[in-house]
């Protein structure tokens, strides 16, 4: 459709505008058409040719998003979600960004360091992917069945997800894909780390969370509020 003209009647020299809108839902295809513009003292009438290209969904990388498991040949690292059908892996080991620059990233470089890192990938898929994805990340048979912190750099803060080794892999669900880094325990209180409620200790090395210990300390705790207890009933009982 055209939208005409809002002035009907121009000056020699002057101009005026008028918009051409395609038709709603065309399939992808080539299609032309003229213009025709025409005045009451023009000799012969103008005409402006004009072609509209209607892309498929596929031209720039297919839209379509499909569910399946990317694995990279060099590492083992696999991410499975939902990714576009050109949608490639890239898994750079002990890539992090540069030093000063990213506050997650200096303090994953503290724990590499200070030994507590078994495995460091920047991982990314170019080409597009929406909703959560699957990373895994291989740290070796040893490990199956212990707890493991996999800390992953979100935008400078660190998101940290404790889990159980299987066949060999540590695996978390993400949002988004950078540097990961996975760790050898279970750790609690990182630096940095957006998900901790307590507030982050200072110190570059994180804090080992021990259940034993807490186990130990929930004890002693009980056995004072027993005593407590015993005492009231015979100071009670003497009165």
């Amino acid at each position: 459709s055209v939208t005409q003209p809002p002035a009907n009647t121009l000056a020699p020299g002057g101009d005026t505008l008028a918009i051409v809108t395609p038709a709603a839902g065309l399939s992808p295809g080539t299609y032309t058409a003229t213009v025709t513009v025409s005045a009451g003292n023009s000799t012969s009438p103008v005409y402006f040719p004009i072609t509209l290209v209607v892309e498929d969904d596929d031209y720039w990388g297919s839209t379509t998003y499909t569910t399946r498991t990317l694995t990279h040949s060099a590492t083992g690292v696999r991410v499975y979600g939902r990714m576009v059908g050109s949608a490639s892996l890239s898994v750079v080991e002990n890539s992090l960004h540069a030093q000063g620059t990213c506050t997650a990233c200096d303090t994953i470089r503290e724990w590499m360091a200070a030994g507590n890192v078994i495995k460091t990938y920047n991982i990314n898929i170019s080409n597009g992917y929406t909703g959560d994805m699957l990373v895994s990340i291989p740290v070796g048979s040893a490990y199956n069945g212990q707890q493991l912190t996999m800390v992953h750099d979100n935008g400078g803060y660190l998101e940290r997800s404790t889990v159980t080794v299987n066949n060999g892999y540590a695996a978390s669900t993400y949002a988004s894909l950078s540097p990961f880094a996975v760790l050898n325990g279970v750790y609690s209180n990182l630096p940095g780390d957006n998900t901790v409620v307590d507030p982050p200790k200072t110190g570059g090395e994180p804090v080992y969370f021990s259940w034993g210990a807490l186990a130990v300390t929930l004890s002693l705790l009980l056995a004072c509020v027993c005593a407590i207890g015993i005492l009231y009933k015979k100071r009670k009982g003497q009165n």
